[in-house]
């Protein structure tokens, strides 16, 4: 069963908060690249989330959207939301591979994002060598897996056989088995994908390399990861490096992206305290009525200008 048949991906918090950081990212990096004449290729799926997001935050108009069902295809098809988004049935790896075939698609900056909904897999990386070997300068790679310990094998020892079989010595030789348990298992996968990429852009022969941009643990039922960056213009790559290490830059947030589900009273009650030069205690919270756990509080106020309010509209 597709994905789309049991989760409405534009109806969760997380998800929307680790978009926005995503996007948020993009609009900032547009001043020292040209992301609006780029190409965008995507997992579009039936709701097409962050389609929408490319075209009115970036304006980008030419969109590729891969779906590997032919029931998900024609869907998308007709749930397209603009008239410049291509829906391509197939393989990732296939379509991906067409793509970089074509001299047209070649002419301008990609801004890839393979939004998987599974773990890392050899397919996952086949995904990924192709865009770094294929995508024209300053163009943008964008990776999310599913980061759950339970997807990388069982138990720490397996987990540490089954990173290092998939991404050889981007993982760290040093670290203790205890790493790969359940609790540590996210950051280990962030470091060491963060790490196959920068090596990829190297071995495949980029000039200007990868500079790394996003790594955003966020939980989404699951325990998810997205991890990114730029594949620049030599000429570009001191500017890009500058944009994404400062300070003004989203992509590596403080906290994992794990906010509460919050009621719209709570948002408003929670909106009236921030900003805030202090952090917002939780006997704040008690002496207007209601109250969040220490790490729930810490993790809305880090997001909460990114944090979605959903009504439900009764006619």
């Amino acid at each position: 069963m597709a994905s789309f048949d049991t989760v409405n991906y534009s109806l969760r918090p997380n998800k929307a908060i680790q978009r926005q950081i995503v996007f948020d990212g993009l609009e900032l990096l547009d001043r020292y690249i040209p992301l609006k004449k780029s190409l965008y290729i995507g997992f579009g799926s039936i709701w097409f989330t962050d389609f929408v997001l490319a075209h009115r935050r970036l304006q980008i108009s030419d969109m590729i959207s891969i779906e590997n069902k032919p029931i998900g295809a024609l869907r998308g098809k007709f749930n397209s939301p603009f008239k410049t988004v291509i829906v391509e049935e197939g393989d990732s790896s296939v379509v991906l591979r067409d793509i970089a075939n074509r001299e047209k698609e070649l002419e301008k900056p990609w801004v890839v994002w393979l939004d998987y909904d599974r773990g890392l897999t050899r397919e996952v990386l086949d995904d990924v060598g192709i865009v770094i070997t294929h995508a024209p300068i300053n163009s943008v790679l964008i990776v999310t897996i599913n980061a759950a310990a339970g997807s990388l094998g069982k138990g720490a020892g397996g987990r540490q056989h089954y990173l290092k079989n998939l991404l050889g010595d981007s993982v760290d030789d040093g670290l203790p088995q205890e790493s790969f348990e359940s609790e540590g298992i996210v950051g280990v996968l962030a470091n060491a994908l963060q790490n196959y990429l920068v090596a990829q852009a190297v071995q495949l022969g980029r000039p200007g390399g990868l500079v790394p941009g996003f790594k955003i643990p966020y939980r989404d039922g699951s325990q998810m990861l997205t991890i990114g960056g730029v594949l620049p213009a030599p000429a570009a790559r001191s500017a890009v490096k500058a944009c994404l290490q400062s300070v003004e830059w989203p992509g590596f947030p403080g906290v994992p992206v794990e906010a509460p589900p919050l009621t719209l009273k709570e948002i408003t009650a929670l909106q009236r305290l921030l900003p805030s030069a202090k952090p917002i205690s939780r006997a704040q919270l008690r002496r207007i009525g209601f109250d969040l756990e220490d790490e729930q509080l810490r993790t809305y106020c880090e997001h909460y200008r990114r944090y979605p309010a959903f009504l439900q509209v009764v006619n």
